[in-house]
């Protein structure tokens, strides 16, 4: 299903303004080769200081409608005002730090106070028309807890579900035990300030605690949950995991997986499972995309074996299992091969692939099956066409005024959008009849799938942590005139499921290379037909979707088969007693009663195909707040509700490999990053083998070439991630995903690779933009530049999109002006990690950085390449215009100002 000539003559267009902002973006889109491409603009507004102040994406902008979001900053660059037509109003009140002192929006008001050192020392909450209520208490160690490094570190958390006790540390400043103690009331908590008050709200007993030790880089080596269950790690030289074991309380333990070896890029290609199955994966040695996913025990065959193709960026056109039988059924051949067709902006746009017939009442009676989907111009969807011996349509209502949408049934009157949203875009209905509530940080608190006139509703209620983690999930049925509940409690790693009858399970799931092991416990007797303390192994596809599950022996447990956007497309049970304890299906999320998965920081709705209440991180995955990975579900997958991811960052594996190829050459950036990151630990996502390993400064730097203005373009755009210098005259230009604005700095620049004059300052503007990446440059069309998974993460105040999250809270720094890093000597603050480490030499009289001419030692290496210059007489930083040299990059961009003042 790949259609090269479908791309043809659809670039993606780039509109700059004379400051070097990108205020307009063009994407042109169409599903079929005969169809006319239609122009999808998206607009950007920026205020006289460059910074971004609309955005309108393409299907407002064809309509002639006013931004989809509106931003009023502080005179900082901070967002005091976000008005956003899927979110709605958010205002915020800085203090003198930029730090968060009060927050309003359209359902509620939060008030966060701080002690004299800036920590949060408490959460006020109200919702419209509810009295103010304390849901959040922070509790900080002092002097006197030096002995178990408690010295201002958090040690007791008040939060909407739980207390948390952290009365111990590790040197590292890791947590090594957690006490946990549960409210007891399932109503929403208000917190009084005496800690007896507090300690009255909860559950009585010694509370749940779990235990955790780190090896010298900080990396848990074994965990013991509330239940005395022991997990331990193993890890390689580079700290990547080698094996893990279960010791569950009481028992012996056992190997969970082990033998797990990696690829020279960080990639695990072979791993054994506890029960014997071994879980092979081949790559592409030129792209590193997954060619083939296959387990099975040793001499039996495969339970697995999965075939993947791809199209020339990476979209994926078919899977094939070949270790799934051909069979027929009502005059069908069943392959067991899914195919998948993209339009220009790479949505989804068709599939096949096998379903269950409903029918015949049985599980193994497949057919065949093709969906179409269509799109608006703003990636809602808007109609589904299910095609097989199974046909129907589903067709979606959206807003006029927002992307809020729902499932519109022909002869339904029109969607009354203002009662099926709630003022922060939260929708107010599953199904029909089926009420949900959110609390006021937009999370489900609540869904009543049973509404009842004589008598309490049916609910499902849930309560999260402070982090915003689920830590409760309790259901009220009403059942032979009584109200029966059954609930889940989560901990870390652990899982306790309390049945209304009173059974009581654990659950331990644990981390076992790419796939997962969870095992059963239950206090007491096991349910008929199942063993205690069995465990299931859940074989996964490349979204992590767990496809079979297995037990100890690796006999079948269950086999379950998804359609493209979640939904279930078969399920059998191999063994009916133990499959039913499944929870957990689509990317590996869990499957709640009603339907639908929980990701973290929000909830999916498989035949919605969207979330059902706006991005919590905001724009960072687009300007459309619902949508689903970009409609591209099987190449991105969502960790936890906010981006999507591809599978393979392809950015971070070209950006090590430039770092450690570049450090020490005399590129300062390149200098400072690679020190911030041997500083911190890996970059998370970067593979081991591309750690960077800082050597000795060399005793003189190699002569450097001053770079032309093409070069400086060329090298940008070819390493993504380096970022030069950021003219001091604008604000780099925003950086969006397939729909939104595409990443470049040119003047007006297609697919095709044109470069522009740079000349006079405009020049400045251009060298100094962060420039996109080029890799699929022969690929691209429409707009796919922008949606190849690259440079995901966008700063909410300026619009800048940078290549790691690491790199997206440096960056944010520069808008807070925060400086998280303190001397505890002389209460110097820092930006970054490596500054206070270069810091903290002054106090220490350390010199580690020595110069091989002369001897003489210096407290960071950037600082002895510039000595080590005096002794070579280079000057390797070459002005353009007037060919004068410099020892310095600072000292030729001080002296560049002096051509633009002319």
């Amino acid at each position: 299903m790949n259609r090269p000539n479908l791309h043809t003559h659809t670039p993606a267009l780039t509109v700059i303004d004379p400051r070097g902002l990108a205020v307009r973006g063009v994407a042109y889109a169409r599903s079929e080769v005969q169809q006319p491409a239609q122009p999808h603009v998206t607009r950007q507004k920026f205020d006289p200081q460059g910074r971004e102040v609309e955005r309108q994406d393409p299907r407002f902008f064809g309509e002639g409608l006013g931004p989809n979001r509106t931003s009023v900053p502080a005179l900082s660059g901070s967002v005091l005002l976000n008005i956003s037509v899927d979110a709605g109003w958010t205002l915020s009140l800085p203090g003198p730090a930029n730090q968060v002192l009060q927050r309003w929006d359209s359902r509620s008001t939060a008030q966060h106070h701080y002690d004299g050192q800036l920590r949060p020392v408490a959460v006020i909450e109200q919702l419209e028309g509810e009295t103010p209520r304390v849901v959040e208490r922070f509790l900080y160690g002092g002097p006197a807890g030096s002995p178990r490094n408690q010295c201002g570190q958090l040690i007791r958390h008040d939060d909407p579900a739980t207390t948390r006790h952290m009365p111990d540390y590790a040197v590292q400043g890791l947590p090594l035990l957690e006490t946990s103690h549960y409210l007891e009331s399932l109503e929403p908590v208000d917190w009084p300030a005496e800690l007896e008050a507090r300690d009255a709200l909860l559950e009585g007993g010694a509370g749940l605690d779990s235990r955790w030790r780190y090896d010298a880089l900080g990396e848990v080596i074994w965990q013991t949950d509330a239940m005395l269950n022991r997990r331990r790690f193993g890890r390689t030289c580079a700290g990547q995991l080698r094996e893990a074991f279960l010791q569950p309380a009481g028992a012996d333990e056992f190997a969970l997986v082990s033998a797990i070896r990696y690829s020279a890029a960080g990639l695990v290609e072979e791993e054994q499972a506890g029960n014997g199955v071994i879980t092979r994966a081949e790559f592409s040695p030129e792209d590193l995309r997954l060619q083939r996913l296959s387990a099975g025990r040793p001499g039996q065959p495969l339970r697995q074996d999965l075939h993947y193709a791809y199209d020339p960026v990476g979209n994926q056109v078919q899977v094939d299992d070949r270790a799934k039988p051909v069979t027929y059924f009502k005059n069908q051949r069943i392959d067991p091969v899914s195919t998948y067709a993209y339009d220009t902006r790479y949505r989804l746009i068709g599939a096949t692939g096998r379903e269950v017939y409903r029918a015949a009442n049985d599980p193994h009676a497949l057919v065949n099956y093709r969906e179409e989907y269509e799109y608006d111009a703003g990636d809602n969807v808007v109609l589904l066409r299910h095609l097989g011996e199974q046909p129907f349509t589903r067709r979606w209502a959206v807003a006029g005024d927002s992307n809020r949408s729902l499932i519109h049934h022909d002869g339904d009157l029109p969607p009354d959008f203002a009662n099926e949203f709630d003022g922060n875009g939260n929708q107010v209905h599953l199904l029909r009849g089926q009420r949900m509530h959110w609390d006021a940080r937009n999370q489900l608190s609540q869904v009543a799938p049973v509404l009842r006139d004589d008598g309490p509703d049916d609910r499902e209620l849930y309560r999260y942590g402070g982090g915003g983690k689920r830590l409760r999930k309790v259901r009220c049925a009403l059942a032979s005139g009584r109200t029966v509940l059954s609930e889940v409690r989560y901990l870390p790693g652990l899982e306790i499921h309390r049945a209304a009858n009173g059974q009581e399970r654990h659950v331990l799931e644990a981390e076992a290379g790419r796939n997962a092991v969870r095992l059963l416990h239950w206090v007491g007797t096991p349910p008929n037909g199942v063993d205690n303390d069995h465990l299931s192994y859940s074989l996964t596809d490349h979204l992590g979707s767990s496809l079979l599950e297995l037990d100890e022996q690796g006999e079948l447990l269950s086999e379950e088969g998804y359609l493209p956007f979640g939904g279930r497309a078969w399920w059998i049970e191999h063994h009916g007693a133990k499959a039913s304890y499944k929870t957990h299906g689509y990317s590996g999320k869990e499957r709640d009663a009603t339907g639908l998965y929980y990701y973290g920081y929000r909830y999916y709705a498989p035949w919605q195909q969207r979330w059902i209440n706006p991005d919590p991180a905001g724009e960072i995955d687009g300007l459309n707040l619902y949508c689903f990975v970009g409609n591209s579900p099987l190449r991105y997958v969502d960790r936890d509700g906010r981006m999507g991811e591809d599978e393979l960052n392809e950015e971070l594996l070209e950006f090590a490999k430039y770092l450690g190829d570049t450090y020490g050459k005399g590129n300062e950036e390149v200098d400072e990053l690679v020190t911030e990151i041997a500083a911190d630990g890996l970059v998370p996502g970067l593979p081991a083998q591309l750690a960077i390993d800082i050597p000795e400064p060399p005793p003189s730097p190699p002569a450097i070439m001053s770079p032309s203005a093409h070069e400086v373009r060329s090298a940008s755009e070819t390493l993504p991630g380096l970022e030069p210098s950021v003219s001091p005259r604008a604000l780099p230009a925003v950086v969006l995903r397939a729909g939104e604005i595409p990443t470049t700095t040119d003047a007006i620049v297609v697919s095709y690779g044109l470069a522009p004059s740079t000349s006079g300052a405009a020049s400045e503007s251009v060298r100094n933009e962060p420039k996109p990446s080029t890799s699929a440059a022969a690929y691209s069309s429409g707009a796919e530049q922008a949606n190849t998974g690259r440079k995901r993460h966008v700063c909410a105040t300026c619009g800048r999109s940078l290549a790691s999250d690491i790199a997206l809270e440096r960056h944010i720094r520069t808008h807070t002006g925060e400086r998280p890093f303190k001397c505890d000597d002389c209460q110097k603050r820092f930006k970054l990690l490596h500054q206070l480490q270069a810091h903290k030499r002054i106090h220490t009289g350390e010199k580690p950085y020595k110069c091989g001419h002369c001897g003489v030692s210096f407290i960071d290496g950037s600082t002895l390449k510039r000595h080590q210059l005096t002794h070579t007489k280079e000057r390797p930083f070459k002005c353009d215009d007037c060919d004068k040299t410099f020892t310095q990059s600072s000292h030729l961009k001080k002296h560049m100002w002096t051509h633009r003042t002319r």
